[in-house]
């Protein structure tokens, strides 16, 4: 059985072969270009937009841990 990766990277690779975004692919944009500017937003912005990883849930404890992890690599004293 495939599981959730592996059917997110074929998406990915179709995706990359028709040179749009997954966003225009998946029909959650109009906009086919895919936007390579920096985004700009918090740890905690993007550590709570992460749903899911590996087909698995991110539990809130995990999350907890990626913006400890994520500060610290920011850190970098």
């Amino acid at each position: 059985m495939e599981n959730a990766s592996s059917r997110a990277d074929k998406l990915l690779q179709v995706a990359e072969a028709l040179d749009v975004s997954l966003d225009y692919l998946m029909g959650r944009s109009k906009d086919s270009q895919i936007q390579n500017h920096p985004v700009s937003m918090t740890i905690e912005e993007a550590v709570d937009g992460i749903r899911y990883f590996n087909g698995e849930p991110v539990t809130d404890f995990k999350r907890r841990g990626l913006k400890a992890i994520a500060k610290a690599y920011l850190r970098k004293d």
